[in-house]
């Protein structure tokens, strides 16, 4: 989910950096093309208000940390650059001592708006929509191996958003001091938005 995404993306960011200003190279390591996909993952999973579909182990949140700076500097793209500069001008609160390094002023530039569905076969997650503002309508719907790490038993899970609202929401993360946290309401399917059939007191997906 979308918090552990931040999570190892900030590190991966931190890393690569220190390499190139300590070691002078970075060993190829900025050059992994799925940093850059990954950052239109969280743009077009995201709903219009940029509230994340918080599946598994993930937080609803605005997942669009200092790292987007990063990754539009290093693959020279201004569209990510963007949408963490228009972060920040929405709440300068967020500003952080790494944008300083990682920022590349630039011209805003919207990321491609012309397909409003994303998602691939054979992919974990997908999400649709019928326009990029922030009044749109979005559905996002979770498919993915119950057995990775930080799932929950949710194959089925969706979220709709309309006009600013989230009418089906997930609860995302419980407190990971939960005793028997796979047993937890929120882990299990009951606890998300896909069909439960005669559960017992086993687990209710496979």
């Amino acid at each position: 989910g979308f918090t552990y995404w931040n999570y190892a993306s900030d590190y991966f960011g931190y890393y690569v950096s220190s390499l190139k200003s300590a070691a002078g190279t970075d060993y190829g390591l900025a050059d992994y093309k799925p940093i850059e996909t990954s950052a239109l993952y969280v743009k077009y999973m995201c709903s219009p208000t940029f509230y994340s579909f918080n599946f598994g182990d993930a937080w609803e949140t605005f997942p669009c940390p200092e790292v987007m700076s990063w990754i539009g500097k290093n693959f020279n793209r201004p569209d990510i650059t963007t949408m963490r500069k228009e972060e920040i001008l929405k709440d300068p609160e967020k500003a952080r001592v790494r944008d300083l390094f990682w920022y590349v002023p630039t011209e805003s530039v919207a990321l491609d708006g012309s397909a409003l569905g994303f998602g691939s076969v054979g992919g974990d997650n997908a999400s649709f929509r019928d326009g990029l503002d922030e009044d749109a309508f979005y559905a996002a719907i979770h498919f993915g191996d119950n057995d990775a790490y930080h799932a929950h038993l949710d194959m089925g899970n969706f979220v709709v958003e309309w006009k600013k609202h989230r009418f089906l929401c997930d609860l995302g993360q419980d407190n990971y001091n939960v005793k028997r946290y796979r047993d937890a309401y929120r882990y299990r399917a009951e606890g998300h938005n896909t069909l439960v059939i005669n559960p017992g007191e086993g687990p209710d997906q496979v």
